[in-house]
């Protein structure tokens, strides 16, 4: 009898341990996954040399034929019409062969001024000037510098107020214990011109 159990309880030992192994694996992986896409957050894309993109990001020529073998190498199947968006997707990735890098080089492009107006709770006129007085053409690059609580006298009176509605939409919030990117990230979720836009996005 007890050699009759003795394949059971090996079985299970065996199933545990590559169980446990995986389980490990699996975090592991998970970790450099995120540690990876930490580090291309930080990759200003906009100042890589790349064959398909002239400086402004405007699309150079390329053949249908040619665009098509790029296409079919993600695997996305035929695709006759893409707009902007996802063409320059299809092309980072031709670029950097990686699904992390060309989705967020893709975003760090695309971004728009709009984005940053909800997340300081301005105009988009105004989000832009402010940007572009500091010498920011993208968008995205913005943000990135805000997130690090510049010492401008303009941002810390705006932060300041956007942490005072904070506290009124989200009394639960402890907003105090906030990180500037997190105090910008609440803002843009509840921006009130942001919800009566889009009121499908949340």
């Amino acid at each position: 009898m007890k050699y009759y159990y003795l394949p059971l309880i090996l079985s299970s030992f065996f199933s545990c341990h590559y169980q446990n192994n995986n389980e490990k694996e699996f975090v592991f992986d998970r970790d450099k996954s995120k540690n990876k896409v930490d580090s291309l957050i930080n990759v200003d894309f906009t100042v890589v040399d790349y064959e398909y993109f002239d400086s402004e990001f405007n699309i150079k020529p390329i053949s249908s034929k040619e665009f098509q073998k790029k296409v079919k190498v993600m695997n996305l199947g035929k695709r006759n019409k893409m707009d902007y968006t996802d063409s320059i997707h299809v092309l980072f990735f031709d670029h950097f062969q990686d699904w992390d890098a060309a989705r967020i080089a893709t975003n760090q492009i695309v971004s728009t001024w709009e984005t940053i107006s909800f997340c300081i709770w301005t105009s988009e006129e105004e989000a832009k000037a402010k940007g572009e007085s500091l010498g920011f053409k993208f968008p995205s690059l913005f943000l990135k510098y805000l997130e690090t609580d510049p010492d401008i006298q303009w941002f810390q009176e705006r932060k300041n107020e956007l942490k005072t509605g904070l506290k009124k939409i989200k009394p639960d919030l402890k907003v105090d214990e906030l990180s500037t990117k997190e105090i910008l990230r609440q803002s843009f979720y509840s921006s009130e011109v942001r919800l009566r836009k889009y009121p499908h996005k949340h």
